[in-house]
């Protein structure tokens, strides 16, 4: 997969400070190539860390042009992933900016090479690392070259799970992508997600496949009040958020004056709400079209989708995630349910390879999810659907306690199990909750008996600093709170009442 053939001065990134032609994109990426080249590695993984930023997307591009594997880390790393990937026997390198979070990186890895070397418009301190452990570990074992990248997705246990996904796997998604939703040369993507979120790969890979011109939101831009002015300066054609995302955006009706087509997934979201939405904004048939996309991560990115506005497409019963995408099969488990809904299993080529177990241990149950039937390759997703009458699907909801927010897989049991990994917590209840201004987060209750406000206070942001080395960031609890017990009610559920009271005075309402 390489870089569309453009003019060389036609635009191909543009930030709120910085431009690049497809010159200087060609240009700096075969640097980073030989850059990486100059490293004798060629078939082990490059982990990538770094905020969203022209350098992230340009290594991205090289690493997957050279037919290496790429691993697009969350941002902040976790120490402890930091940790774990110094020692992973299929990692050879990472290209991480070090300008945050350099020293947690550099007691485990060693740097090699700068990026700045490679080109002077590159900014940050982006830095070839390799891991410190090279001389005592093995380093052919668990390699695959036919992998396009690696992602991490959470898990139950406290650890995440490794996807694997193979290049031809994501080659053929990304072309039957863009043969749904075609995009001439030219057109402006705008990339909101972070890397670690595969929409991503298809904002940055479906845009210069295509020829398009790239509009990062770097981390500066999106916590800043000047978001709106730089969506409306760019003048976006194709927009994909999360619903939570689109719901910040939505009143800002400068912002969707060039917009030609927005997809919303990673979240759940009810037709009818979209339809309120784009009927004020006076949007004509001709002017937008909005789709409503479902995918996990191990589905690649995009796996079934439904058409909202113009109107017609679907029923306005529920969040409708439509009918699957070319290359993708659907199967209702409804043998656990009814006759008309049950767990979705997702089929096809263009299905993730499995999950690797080289970087942290799986159960038994994950192990399962990917499994074949008569040649092709399916995976049980866990989430509940109804199939209605004309073959389109609803979104129920999970079997488990695995929720998302900004399009982020979040096991609740695994904030629990890792906050009672502290000696003085004796239980754990995390669950969503909304803020009465809108936004949502992630709140936890643990249990301790010593009633001692100091002790408490302490102990909460322990378990803070835990949960920080473990997880990425959306998955740190916006508040912790600790309390004296929590008690079983007579059906021997948890009774949450209490931690629903604290939560709810500091103005956070629980799911």
């Amino acid at each position: 997969m390489l870089l569309a053939t453009q003019g060389v001065e036609d635009l191909a990134i543009v930030t709120s400070e910085r431009k690049f032609s497809y010159s200087v994109v060609h240009e700096v990426c075969d640097g980073i190539e030989k850059l990486l080249d100059a490293q004798h590695v060629s078939s082990g993984i490059v982990v990538l860390s770094g905020p969203r930023s022209p350098e992230y997307v340009m290594s991205l591009i090289s690493t997957r042009r050279s037919q290496r594997t790429f691993f697009p880390a969350p941002y902040p790393t976790p120490e402890a992933w930091v940790e774990a990937m110094a020692g992973a026997a299929p990692i050879d390198l990472a290209l991480v900016d070090l300008s945050r979070f350099g020293e947690r990186w550099l007691r485990h890895w060693e740097p090699i090479a700068s990026l700045n070397e490679v080109n002077e418009c590159l900014s940050g301190q982006w830095t070839v690392l390799r891991p410190k452990l090279i001389p005592q570990r093995e380093r052919t074992a668990d390699k695959n070259p036919e992998l396009a990248y690696v992602i991490c997705t959470s898990g139950s246990t406290g650890t995440p799970k490794v996807v694997e996904v193979g290049s031809s796997a994501f080659d053929k998604k990304i072309s039957s992508l863009l043969a749904q939703w075609p995009s001439p040369q030219g057109k402006v993507w705008l990339n909101w997600h972070h890397y670690s979120f595969d929409v991503a790969l298809w904002e940055v890979f479906g845009c210069f496949e295509s020829g398009g011109t790239l509009a990062i939101c770097d981390d500066v831009t999106v916590l800043s009040d000047e978001l709106p002015e730089f969506i409306e300066n760019v003048e976006p054609n194709y927009v994909c958020l999360t619903p939570t995302a689109w719901r910040a955006l939505k009143s800002c009706h400068a912002c969707w004056n060039s917009v030609e087509r927005l997809i919303l997934a990673g979240e759940s979201v009810h037709a009818q709400e979209v339809l309120e939405w784009v009927r004020g904004l006076g949007c004509s048939s001709s002017s937008m079209s909005i789709w409503n996309a479902y995918g996990p991560t191990e589905a690649i990115i995009y796996a079934t989708s439904a058409r909202i506005w113009p109107e017609g497409d679907v029923t306005l019963n529920g969040p409708n995630i439509g009918w699957p995408l070319p290359g993708v099969q659907v199967r209702v488990n409804t043998t656990e349910v009814t006759d008309k809904q049950g767990t979705l299993i997702l089929g096809g080529h263009e299905i993730a390879e499995r999950y690797g177990e080289w970087l942290f241990p799986l159960s038994v149950g994950d192990r399962q999810r990917f499994f074949s039937e008569h040649g092709v390759r399916l995976f049980e997703t866990g989430d509940v659907v109804r199939k209605l009458r004309d073959m389109s699907l609803v979104f129920l909801g999970r079997r488990d306690r695995q929720v998302k927010l900004e399009g982020v897989r979040i096991e609740l049991d695994a904030i629990e199990a890792i906050a009672c990994r502290n000696e003085t917590v004796l239980g754990a209840h995390a669950t969503v909750a909304q803020e009465t201004g809108g936004r949502k987060g992630i709140v936890l209750a643990i249990v301790c008996r010593q009633e001692n406000e100091d002790r408490n206070r302490e102990l909460a942001i322990d378990v803070r600093n835990t949960l920080q080395h473990t997880f990425p960031s959306p998955f740190l609890p916006v508040i912790i709170e600790v309390l004296p017990e929590l008690t079983l009610r007579p059906s021997g559920k948890l009774d949450t009442s209490a931690a629903r009271r604290r939560f709810e005075s500091k103005g956070w309402i629980p799911s």
